[in-house]
């Protein structure tokens, strides 16, 4: 290329000149450029010949590579096979070695057939079970049986074996068997012998006594093989692989367990059976002998008990000698067989049953042949309580044992105490027939205890006084009542309660009425007062029972379903209707309490009304004649005094209580009307303190009588009221003074009310408002002696609640504030 890029370019003259300069300046950069490519490309076919050349090189080096590593693999593959073979030599060298070993161990256990065969023969060389060496030669037998059972379908003739072996274990469970019931009928015979030198009838069963101090010395040897035969009749281990007698055969076993497992199942079930089935076989005759050595005297024992003792006396000494002599059995059972911790034994526990039974069958006749419900009650108590019958699965086997036959004597005597309170309720509270002078002798009966308490001064004794005042019938409902709760079932003293109850019910309305019948002064007073004393004492004792007193009654009835198949007969109606028949079955609930609320609130209404008829009946007949007349014009109205001054000349039509006011012999007279007033202040002085004074002699509570007598005050000072208001709406002012009835004279006889009350209920009164505006439904009832005298009228005083235990405790508060 040139160096001047310009040369020439001073020779351009003309266009064609410039051409042709720029045409060879072209030219000289084309050839400069192609100069240089080709440099390149020469430079870039000298590197691809090397390339070429190196490639080669990696090739031939790959293929030698591939070369050496096939060699590697062969060698490998050449030397795991090897090894492999070496293993396999040596495994198989070991596994010949055990199998060696194997065989003379096989060997050695089938070789002690022969010699077993010799030790269980009953031959000259057998072995007797009292031999010590015996239970040894068991427990080779043992291992001999258990290897026999892992060689099933590996040895030959396995099955033999263990044929022979098995046999040979039968013999000698046999042979322990045989030997403990000749040796416990050995003993059982020695003491039998020697038991009639004593009294059978006081047996003196102790540890130390022949019955069981001979047993005891013989028990260490039997219960050596019991154990034996129990360890074998239990699912917990592998038979005899903890008891072989050497280490070399503990090793075999604990080797062979993992292996024959399902091999060896029928074996030990069919040891496990044989060794249970002898094994009860020889408990059953231990336990046949014990019972049938300590019968005489045991029975002998209970009927002497029986014949000297009552019930009571009798369920405590037969009870505690039968868990005596239960005890000692247990114990001496102990000693000979050793204890399962999963169950008991069934042949203890029927030889424990028989003996307790025997309590029960002495005790049932003696239950049955009772009348009385507090002995029967007070039997159910000691049962319970003292025997804690409840509490007996703490007690072992005994408790329980004997807690079944406890069980059966509480249910034999709730059933005697239903049928006698059935009975009782039948022939003292039904059937009772009173005696007027004795029983229905009211308020007579309740002035003579009063005055008898009053002057001896003391306390009640118990059973004393304090029912004297009672009606029988009541007293008596309350004292069964108390009896039996606690003793029986909730649902069964519920259907007595209500029928004692209703029964009660009954009888106090049906002596209520023969009161009010006698010829004696204010004899139907007497007769609702005491109705009225008698319900509420009796609901306030049964309050404390929790309870229903409701008993649901059902009975068939098929007058429905007689009509619709007479329709269905008659064509009337459509036969289908007999896919759907009535209901035959009728329910009817009888609630006695419901019963005796609504009595009680009867009694009370009918005491409160008659009461006030007693007092203000003038007043209630005047306003009743008063609303039976239209009232006049209200002449209270100034404007129509005016009117009727004004009118004075003018003659006007009188209305009909107008007109009797004008007749001087009408009630509506004004004159009248005082002297009706002056009738109702004198009954309020006679009548009323009267009522006050027989009401207190029933009822002594001063806050009892107080809610009775507060709507009897309402009632009085509701009637002045509307005396007084018919005074202003009837009566004009002249005549109201006339009749001198006014607000004053309405509060002046309510303070008189007020006053005869407090000097009728005495100092006792002070402190009560009577004139409270909330008047409680009913009150309460309250004896006339001390409380804290009362009796519990059950033996057992757990079997009745306190307020029916205590029956004047419940009348310290009224009904409307409980």
């Amino acid at each position: 290329v040139d160096a001047d890029p310009l040369r020439g370019f001073d020779q351009i003259k003309t266009n064609e000149d410039f051409h042709l300069w720029h045409e060879g300046i072209d030219k000289t950069l084309e050839e400069s450029n192609e100069d240089k490519y080709m440099s390149i490309i020469s430079g870039l076919r000298e590197d691809l010949e090397s390339c070429v050349k190196l490639t080669s090189l990696v090739e031939n080096a790959e293929t030698n590579l591939n070369t050496i590593l096939s060699h590697r693999s062969e060698i490998v593959e050449t030397t795991s096979r090897f090894r492999s073979e070496c293993e396999n030599l040596v495994a198989e060298r070991k596994r010949l070695s055990e199998l060696a070993d194997a065989l003379r161990q096989r060997l050695k256990y089938f070789e002690e057939l022969e010699t077993l065969s010799a030790k269980f023969s009953g031959g000259r060389n057998s072995i007797s079970p009292s031999n010590p060496e015996f239970i040894r030669v068991l427990h080779r037998l043992d291992e001999c049986i258990v290897y026999a059972s892992s060689s099933t379908g590996s040895v030959a003739e396995a099955d033999k074996y263990i044929a022979k072996f098995l046999e040979l274990q039968r013999r000698a469970f046999t042979m322990i068997k045989d030997y403990t019931i000749s040796s416990i009928k050995a003993v059982a015979g020695s003491v039998q012998r020697e038991i009639p030198s004593a009294n059978p009838a006081e047996p003196s069963l102790t540890e130390a006594s022949m019955e069981y101090l001979r047993f005891r010395t013989l028990a260490p040897k039997i219960k050596s093989l019991m154990s034996e035969l129990q360890s074998r009749a239990s699912n917990s281990k592998l038979l005899g692989s903890s008891k072989a007698s050497t280490k070399e055969a503990q090793r075999e076993a604990s080797r062979l367990k993992y292996r024959s497992v399902s091999g060896n199942q029928d074996t030990l079930s069919s040891t496990r059976n044989l060794a249970f089935s002898l094994l009860a076989d020889c408990e059953e005759v231990f336990v046949e002998i014990r019972r049938k050595l300590l019968e005489p005297s045991v029975s002998a024992h209970m009927k002497s008990i029986a014949d000297t003792q009552d019930m009571i006396a009798f369920a405590r000494q037969s009870a505690n000698f039968i868990v005596q002599l239960c005890v000692l059995e247990k114990n001496i059972f102990d000693h000979y067989f050793p204890s399962s911790p999963s169950e008991d034994s069934p042949a203890l526990v029927n030889e424990l049953q028989y003996f307790c039974n025997m309590v029960y069958e002495e005790l049932r006749p003696l239950i049955l042949r009772e009348n009385e419900l507090d002995k029967l009650v007070y039997l159910i108590e000691v049962e319970k309580n003292e025997l804690q019958v409840s509490d007996a699965s703490r007690k072992g086997i005994v408790g329980v044992v004997f807690g079944s036959s406890a069980r059966r004597i509480i249910a034999d005597s709730q059933e005697r105490i239903i049928y006698r309170a059935q009975v009782y309720i039948r022939d003292e509270i039904r059937s009772f027939k009173p005696d007027d002078a004795l029983h229905l002798n009211y308020p007579q009966l309740i002035l003579d205890n009063s005055a008898r308490l009053d002057a001896k001064a003391v306390v009640v004794p118990r059973g004393g006084s304090l029912y004297s005042t009672w009606y029988p019938p009541l007293e008596r409902t309350l004292r069964l009542l108390s009896i039996l709760y606690r003793c029986i079932d909730p649902r069964v003293f519920a259907g007595i309660a209500q029928d004692a109850v209703s029964t009660c019910v009954h009888s106090v309305l049906a002596a209520s009425t023969r009161i009010a019948r006698t010829r004696k002064d204010h004899c139907e007073d007497h007769a609702l007062l005491f109705k009225v004393w008698q319900l509420l004492m009796l609901r306030e004792q049964i309050s404390p029972f929790d309870v229903d007193f409701v008993y649901a009654e059902k009975e068939l009835n098929f007058k429905e379903l007689r009509t619709l198949l007479g329709n269905v007969i008659r064509g009337h109606s459509n036969f289908r209707l007999l896919a759907t028949p009535p209901h035959a079955v009728q329910e009817k609930v009888v609630d006695s309490k419901r019963e005796l609320e609504r009595e009680v609130r009867a009694a009370c209404e009918y005491f409160i009304l008659s009461t006030t008829r007693k007092v203000i009946d003038p007043i209630l007949s005047f306003l009743a004649k008063c609303n039976a007349l239209p009232a006049p014009g209200n002449l209270s109205s100034q404007s129509n005094r005016v009117q009727m001054e004004n009118d004075e000349s003018t003659p006007r039509k009188l209305g009909p209580f107008e007109q009797l006011k004008e007749n001087e012999n009408s009630f509506a007279h004004p004159a009248r009307i005082k002297e009706t007033w002056t009738s109702v202040n004198a009954s309020l002085e006679s009548e009323l303190p009267e009522i006050i004074k027989r009401l207190s002699i029933y009822i002594t509570k001063p806050a009892s009588c107080a809610v009775l007598l507060r709507p009897i005050r309402a009632n009085i000072s509701e009637a002045s009221n509307e005396l007084l208001s018919a005074l202003q709406t009837r009566y004009t002012l002249d005549e109201r003074t006339a009749i001198a009835i006014d607000g004053s004279s309405v509060h002046a006889l309510m303070a008189r009310v007020d006053a005869v009350i407090a000097s009728a209920l005495g100092p006792a009164y002070a402190g009560i408002n009577i004139a409270s505006s909330s008047t409680p439904s009913a009150p309460t009832a309250s004896p006339r002696v001390t409380p804290a005298t009362t009796p519990a009228p059950a033996p057992a005083p757990a079997a009745a609640p306190a307020a029916a235990s205590a029956p004047g405790t419940a009348a310290e508060t009224p009904a409307g504030q409980e």
